[in-house]
């Protein structure tokens, strides 16, 4: 084997430092230190070695497995190798280069990306330039070059260089405990401090609340104050969501409804654990700032300490709580799975998506005391596990309870967390706190901007694009819907798919300064109100509504399609017309135009012969715009038309077989519901028991005159004060 070593000069280090670079990229190879450079009397030496010599060594915990090209160390020792020996007086490199190589082929994947590629990019991300244009550009380049490593740059590598250059000025310490607090102290001194609470881990509370273990972060910016001060008398929802850090710890997002029906987060609260005592201090913080706050809705998932650290410390006299009904849809479908019958397990579900379309109360309990009876026989395992954990609260997700709520789930949280982890942590496992941190600030000052186009500028909101797209639909019912006056200012509307159901509107308001209104009907949501769902939970303004004044206050919308010809003709003769009396005008400017230019000099013709050209240019487009005849409407060719060919697919189609039950249509929800009208309840419909508590061995029913609900004597009271016609305490309240 030929050994090949160099000997160089240079005169200064910067002038090797060049040179090395250059013969770097030339040969595909690194060289790198493995010591500090030794300082002797008169010289300076720095020993550079290969980058592959060497032995692999694990550092920590070893969890993480080697990439699959696997280590850049060869297990031995490369003889390719560098001496730079620097005269410290004149300055001058003396330079012995072995530049052979053994023991290792040159492979691009073992390199390091130079550093010239690393500054260009961190340049370009300080400027605010995207990921995937930086990726093009060096791609671009790399089709008139020779390959080499910086052409193997991937999103992951620009990801590394944005983290070790601290692009955007993010981590202020290389500890994530002592940044976060750096960070922290720099917004405590701000005029409009966000921070509500901070709490170390491994220090004490103050309060003494907290463990010394805990973490907790609050935050609230004066915007979001502003917006819970404004917003917090309809709704609020709370919940949080996890993997937003590598600590595991949990994000609650606290979220109101604005006018325009879009949620607006207003508080976050980063911290290790979830229970009450952590988000009582949370919102204890949140009271100071915002004072009162009595919404007449709730809103969480399937646990309790959110609303009972809210019951703490706002006051909740007037305020329901409600589960969201996305998660009480995923409770059932799971717990539907242990059915062994996946015919049971749809029957079942379909019945319970009847009874959350149930509006009535009354009508709501005599459905729910039916199907309690049948699938206590039919599915008892669902039976204990409904009884348990749903029958003694169905305020709380049952619809009959919820009319007139804006929201029917928390899918503006999920949105917002969606939003944060693909829009602004770029679809990236993120681990430090300092960046969450950062993220959340920003993502409220992008809200206040958002907001601020929806006020300024009328920007077209998600709900506003939704009555537009009922109003759409409206049109498509007239005439093939009925729709009767019922009473002063109460319509009666048929159902598109069950003619034989009649939906009642009725109107409450004359005007009102919302903002959700339908331009075309000049009506906004809270103006009428409807029978139907979508009415009752999305409060929006259905199909129904947009019928009612479609038919009753423009009646002319039937006749439009008539009054199309007519009008084209009008205006087809009007133009005609016009196009005839500027014809005779123009005639006469030419007669008077060929007496001044008889009579005039030469010196202007040629600027009049100019405007001449021009004109005679518009006549001739102009002319072909209409035809010289009527216009004839032309009949179909009855020929047949060639499509034109193109690819289609030939692969056979496979059916899609899922595991998990699917929605009902209505068809299935009006069959179940004639299903269950046919069972005879055994179970009552106020206590939700077959017993009713006595010690007698006799248990006594009545049912009511009204809705026929099926009670126990003992479970109603008013069946004791009038014992020849019974009503149930159910339709009295509505009455």
């Amino acid at each position: 084997m030929n050994i090949s070593v160099e000997v160089l000069n240079f005169q200064s280090f910067d002038d090797f430092d060049c040179w090395k670079k250059t013969e770097e990229s030339k040969t595909n190879s690194n060289f790198v230190l493995k010591c500090a450079p030794q300082v002797r009397q008169k010289v300076k030496v720095w020993y550079f070695y290969c980058s592959r010599s060497g032995i692999y060594r694990g550092q920590g915990s070893s969890l993480r497995q080697l990439k699959s090209q696997g280590s850049r160390k060869i297990g031995s020792q490369c003889t390719a190798h560098m001496k730079a020996i620097m005269d410290r007086e004149s300055g001058n490199i003396h330079v012995t280069y072995c530049s052979t190589h053994t023991g290792h082929s040159i492979q691009l994947s073992h390199l390091q990306l130079s550093d010239n590629l690393r500054q260009n990019v961190a340049a370009k991300l300080q400027q605010g330039v995207d990921m995937g244009r930086i990726l093009d550009d060096i791609r671009d380049n790399c089709l008139s070059k020779s390959l080499s490593r910086d052409h193997l740059i991937s999103k992951k590598d620009i990801h590394n260089i944005k983290y070790q250059y601290n692009i955007g000025g993010i981590m202020k310490h290389k500890n994530d405990q002592i940044s976060v607090a750096a960070i922290v102290n720099e917004l405590e001194k701000e005029e409009d401090n966000p921070i509500l609470l901070f709490k170390k881990q491994g220090e004490q509370d103050s309060l003494n609340r907290l463990l010394e273990r805990d973490f907790a972060l609050g935050i609230q910016t004066i915007f979001q104050v502003q917006m819970m001060k404004k917003f917090n008398k309809d709704i609020i929802c709370v919940d949080d969501t996890h993997g937003t850090n590598s600590y595991d710890f949990y994000l609650t997002t606290l979220l109101v409804m604005d006018e325009f029906g879009e949620g607006i987060p207003v508080g976050w609260l980063i911290s290790n654990r979830q229970d009450e005592v952590v988000l009582q201090t949370f919102f204890e913080r949140i009271k100071e700032n915002v004072k009162i706050a009595q919404p007449k809705w709730f809103m969480s998932d399937d646990a309790e300490q959110y609303f009972n650290a809210w019951k703490n410390v706002f006051n909740t006299e007037n305020t329901k709580k409600i589960l969201c009904a996305w998660h009480v849809d995923r409770s059932w479908r799971r717990n539907l799975k242990n059915v062994s019958d996946t015919s049971m397990q749809t029957e079942v579900y379909h019945q319970l998506c009847m009874l959350l379309q149930e509006r009535e109360e009354s009508q709501f309990r005599v459905l729910l005391q039916s199907f309690l009876t049948y699938i206590e026989e039919k599915c008892v395992s669902f039976y204990t596990y409904f009884n348990k954990h749903y029958c003694n609260r169905l305020e709380q997700w049952a619809t009959c309870y919820r009319i007139g709520t804006t929201v029917n789930t928390n899918m503006f949280l999920e949105s917002s967390h969606r939003i944060l982890k693909i829009v602004y942590l770029e679809h990236k496992q993120n681990r430090r706190i300092d960046k969450l941190l950062t993220v959340l600030l920003k993502i409220a000052r992008d809200k206040l901007f958002q907001r601020l186009f929806k006020v300024e500028k009328n920007k077209n909101t998600h709900r506003l694009c939704e009555i537009r797209r009922r109003h759409a639909k409206c049109l498509t019912l007239v005439g093939k819907v009925e729709v009767k006056p019922f009473d002063k200012n109460i319509w009666t509307v048929q159902s598109e798919h069950f003619p034989c159901t009649m939906y009642k509107i009725t109107k409450v308001a004359e005007n009102c300064d919302c903002q959700l209104v339908c331009s075309k009907c000049n009506i906004c949501v809270h103006m009428f109100t409807c029978t139907c769902m979508d009415a009752s939970i999305h409060a929006t303004i259905c199909k129904h509504v947009h019928l009612v004044i479609q038919v009753t206050f423009n009646p002319q919308i039937e006749s439009e399609n008539r009054m199309e010809a007519t009008d084209f003709s009008q205006a087809f003769f009007e133009s005609r017309h016009g196009k005839h009396t500027a014809k005779t005008n123009v005639l006469t400017s030419i007669d008077e135009l060929k007496l001044l230019v008889e009579n005039s000099s030469s010196t202007n013709l040629a600027t009049v012969h100019q405007h001449i050209k021009n004109a005679i240019a518009i006549l001739n487009v102009s002319s072909k715009e209409l035809p010289l005849s009527m216009p004839v409407k032309r009949k179909c060719s009855t020929a047949v038309n060639e499509t034109q060919r193109g690819f289609f697919s030939t692969k056979k189609k496979r059916e899609c077989k899922t595991q998990t039950v699917s929605k009902p249509t209505p068809t299935q929800i009006f069959y179940e519901h004639s299903k269950l009208k046919n069972v005879h309840p055994e179970i009552c419909g106020v206590c939700l028991k077959q017993d009713d508590g006595s010690m007698s061995q006799d248990i006594y029913w009545v049912q009511c005159n009204s809705c026929n609900l099926w009670v126990h004597q003992n479970c109603d009271d008013l069946f004791k004060s009038n014992k020849t016609m019974y009503i149930c305490k159910f339709c009295k309240a509505k009455q």
